[in-house]
């Protein structure tokens, strides 16, 4: 990288940097009291900005506020540089351009591996099955009708847990375009973390990868008060939906069912009542410290940042395509941003395609990772 795009991409963190993300504490529930000093932000970078920065606020604790969006006066931070929108409006975008794209990829058929057995050889990339950008769209749109027919509100929850997959990418995007948070739980997190998380974020939804996991939200239900609902992508039974106690279980399949007591009206209106400075995911701390925090992430703040990922670090040719195996934890910022939304930023903005293949869940513990990359 020459000096002159060091220099730039400086003023660029520093220039997105300051606009703070915000912070949900305890129960979200009262917006926090913040002070911040004037003279903090009496620096030369700040002078490129458009607003007053003097004038707050500049976080809250209320999930329901609207964070202010601020300009920089040129460049990739300006508004003609990247104007503020949506995840569901850019995700439109990159519908109408890359629809007929291949958007995610993954092996399916395979038997149930465990340790000391023969690790089946990667299909050949042809076999594996693929949503273009349509299908992945218009299946999320599905899952979302649903999710409010389950009793989603706006700014709800949805926690997902489990190990990265097509399901988590649009149990993702499903709860954005209902306007909810979705809210990952790391697939190592113990019972008594996912427990937490779950109370913490207020989850109305759960979705779960497997009935193991689904188990520990039927356990504690009753410290659940907001949760309404599991879904299972992945049970070890066929099944359609049954009730455990309070609470509505369905299997990810049978979310069709559910999306037809929802119109696409209905949707079409929570999607258009979304602001670019609303919370549209929460990001958990590790807790290594405590219990673990969780950084309300806004549209705004995480579409830049994909932006400026397509922008700064161009991965392939104009027209081409680019390939990525995803296997990171899909609950922390970097595979929200580079797995899930890096890939509909770069699909609407720019004439590439970037496409998702998804990891086989024993691959790092098994040492495959390096077939799966070559078939790749």
């Amino acid at each position: 990288m020459s000096d002159e795009s060091v220099s730039n991409f400086t003023k660029i963190a520093v220039a997105t940097g300051v606009v703070v993300g915000t912070v949900l504490v305890k129960n979200a529930l009262k917006p926090a009291s913040v002070k911040v000093s004037k003279e903090g932000y009496a620096n030369q970078e700040t002078k490129q900005f458009k607003s007053d920065y003097s004038q707050g606020p500049y976080s809250s604790s209320d999930k329901t506020q609207c964070a202010v969006i601020r300009y920089a006066e040129k460049g990739y931070a300006s508004e003609e540089g990247f104007k503020a929108t949506t995840i569901p409006k850019m995700f439109e975008k990159a519908v109408k351009r890359k629809g007929d794209k291949p958007a995610l990829r993954q092996e399916v058929g395979l038997p149930v591996w465990k340790k000391g057995d023969k690790i089946p050889p990667s299909k050949p990339l042809k076999e594996w099955k693929t949503w273009t950008f349509s299908q992945y769209y218009e299946q999320s749109k599905i899952v979302a009708r649903a999710f409010i027919n389950l009793g989603l509100k706006p700014f709800d929850a949805v926690t997902i847990f489990g190990f990265n997959s097509p399901e988590w990418f649009m149990a993702e995007m499903a709860a954005i375009l209902a306007g909810g948070c979705a809210a990952g739980i790391y697939p190592t997190d113990t019972p008594n973390q996912v427990f937490f998380k779950a109370r913490h974020s207020g989850a109305s939804i759960a979705v779960v990868e497997n009935d193991l996991k689904a188990k520990i939200f039927y356990d504690r239900q009753d410290e659940l008060p907001d949760l309404k609902a599991v879904v299972i992508w992945s049970p070890d039974k066929a099944f359609k939906s049954r009730k455990e106690g309070k609470l509505t279980v369905t299997s990810w399949d049978h979310l069709t069912e559910f999306a037809k007591g929802t119109s696409a009206e209905e949707l079409q209106t929570r999607i258009e009542n979304q602001k670019p400075g609303n919370a549209c995911s929460y990001v958990y701390t590790s807790g290594t410290t405590g219990d673990p925090k969780a950084v309300m992430i806004t549209h705004d703040n995480i579409l830049f940042a994909s932006f400026l990922v397509s922008r700064l670090m161009p991965l392939v040719k104009e027209g081409a395509q680019e390939r990525m195996l995803s296997y990171l934890p899909l609950s922390h910022v970097a595979g929200l941003m580079i797995d899930i939304i890096s890939p509909i930023v770069m699909s609407a903005l720019t004439d590439s395609v970037l496409t998702i293949s998804f990891a086989r869940v024993y691959d790092l513990k098994a040492g495959s990772f390096g077939d799966r990359l070559r078939a790749v």
